[in-house]
């Protein structure tokens, strides 16, 4: 009886080509693995979020600003608007 079947040496073929392939992609991989790291990727993303967040909260930052001041002057300006209509109103 035999114990290996006919077709037994076509598969260690087809192993084997496999096997080539198989390391062929891994050393493709291997070539790009310090552009697809994960780790490297995840790094990317978040320094790219921190650069984005830095810039809108400077441009919050400034809206802040003009509306503060806008706050102080139109205040003062609401001010004068009302002893001017109190004054009307009383002569």
């Amino acid at each position: 009886i035999d114990a290996f079947p006919n077709n037994c040496s076509q598969r260690n073929g087809d192993g084997s080509k496999l096997a080539f392939v198989s390391l062929a992609v891994m050393a493709s991989v291997g070539a790009d693995a310090t552009v697809a790291n994960p780790i490297r990727r995840v790094a990317t993303v978040l320094h790219g979020m921190q650069v984005k967040v830095t810039q809108e909260g400077e441009t919050e930052q400034a809206l802040f600003d003009k509306f503060r001041c806008d706050c102080k002057t139109a205040g003062g300006d609401l001010e004068a608007s009302i002893k001017a209509g109190k004054a009307k109103i009383a002569s």
